[in-house]
């Protein structure tokens, strides 16, 4: 075939026949299969990974011995493992076992409630019931063991009813685990209002945000973590407009943030995060491996935090810390990496040790570990299902990672708040 005799309609159609062709051919052989497989995994990334295990001169760690025992027991032996007749010796040797207790059973109580008339209120009064929330049939255990597995073991609603179902012989739907945790979360939406107030009186604030679904529509949940207190808030905005709703306008504190330029819309004092900076320039550094400058811009600003973190100790303020970055921003750079760095920190410049004088940390890690879990869940679960389920999800992810920072047992927190409401 003469393809120079071919007009351009005809050569395209030769083409698109070939390539037609090429296809059923990869296809017969198994290549396409091949390649889609080749991109459903991530490449190595780290060359040289590191060694599993304690790090050399590391002291090996037991578990400790228990200072109680519930129960002795001997054993005696009348033959060997061959069968062979044995003589008992004085020599015994001790071994102790640490083991659990399944317990599979229900607990039914029938409550009889004495009834008595008030002749100055003039009417009938019955003794309030702790045991259980009003007008559901599940007692308050039942209910926190719900949460705490929806919440802070992330199990999906089919496998909590595996498990109730499995260990205690209990068969539940899943509108009931939907009904018990919904009841859980009217209980304790005072106690997540007083968390938002508590927030507003903290010297500091770490604040970061993740995508989140609600019924298949995109929203984004936040994260704000203080000393104590640990808020969670599910819209569909991703501006300055949450954390100002949250912390307000007259926020009197320190917001530690990373990067992202909606927080440069908040009047409050700033940190922005160090951990998020030398990770850009890391990623720099990796990008052009034969840019001296991106290695040496790197290493010079991983250098600067290191110091600034041991401030205290070699008496270093803020100043001294602010003249070392101003002499670094002072080069010339080529590499567009380390331009964009160096003007984000231009920008912030007064933003970036604040940490030096201030008892705060330089990084957002901490809300950056708050929000790990809530990412693991959407991962489980896909989000919520409903605008009532995003505010439950709210609430008793805010109560129960508090409670986890503050050493508080979730169920006590839960009985305590439903006492206070009984009595109020």
């Amino acid at each position: 075939m003469d393809l120079e005799s071919l007009s351009k309609r005809e050569l395209i159609a030769l083409i698109k026949g070939l390539m037609k062709e090429l296809r059923e051919v990869k296809r017969d052989l198994g290549y396409e299969k091949s390649e889609k497989l080749s991109e459903m995994f991530k490449p190595n990334i780290k060359e040289e990974p590191k060694k599993p295990g304690a790090k050399e001169g590391h002291e090996g760690v037991t578990r400790p011995m228990p200072e109680k025992t519930d129960e002795k027991k001997k054993l005696f032996l009348r033959t060997c493992p061959k069968g062979h007749r044995v003589k008992k010796i004085r020599e015994t040797r001790k071994r102790t076992v640490e083991d659990i207790e399944i317990v599979r059973k229900i607990r039914v109580v029938e409550y009889e409630l004495q009834g008595y008339y008030c002749k100055k209120c003039r009417k009938k009064i019955f003794p309030k019931i702790f045991e259980a929330m009003p007008k559901f049939r599940l007692g308050m255990n039942f209910c926190n063991y719900v949460c705490e597995r929806k919440f802070r073991y992330r199990m999906p609603f089919n496998l909590i009813q595996k498990d109730l179902l499995e260990n205690f012989g209990l068969k539940v739907s899943q509108a009931t685990l939907v009904n018990a945790i919904r009841a859980v979360s009217g209980l304790l939406g005072n106690k997540y209002e007083t968390y938002k107030k508590l927030l507003i009186r903290g010297k500091f604030v770490h604040i970061d945000e993740t995508g989140w679904r609600v019924n298949g529509t995109s929203l984004w949940l936040w994260k704000f973590k203080s000393k104590n207190t640990v808020v969670t808030v599910i819209n569909w905005r991703r501006s300055h407009v949450i954390p100002e709703d949250v912390l307000g306008k007259d926020y009197k504190g320190t917001a530690i943030v990373d990067g992202y330029s909606a927080y440069n819309l908040l009047q409050c004092e700033k940190q922005r995060c160090w951990t998020h900076l030398t990770r850009h320039s890391r990623t720099a550094k990796k990008k052009y491996p034969e840019s001296k400058e991106a290695t040496e811009f790197h290493e010079s600003l991983k250098s600067l935090y290191d110091r600034s973190k041991c401030a205290k100790k070699c008496k270093r303020n803020r100043t001294f810390f602010e003249n070392n970055l101003k002499r670094l921003l002072g080069k010339r750079f080529r590499n567009p990496e380390i331009v964009k760095i160096k003007k984000f920190i231009i920008k912030h410049f007064d933003e970036m040790f604040v940490f030096v004088e201030k008892n705060i940390e330089g990084t957002n890690n901490a809300a950056e570990r708050a929000i790990r879990n809530d990412v693991i869940i959407r991962k489980i679960s896909g989000g919520n299902r409903s605008s009532n389920g995003r505010h439950d999800y709210e609430v008793i992810s805010s109560v129960m990672q508090t409670c986890q920072l503050r050493n508080e047992d979730f169920s006590d927190v839960v009985m305590d708040e439903l006492k206070s409401t009984a009595d109020g």
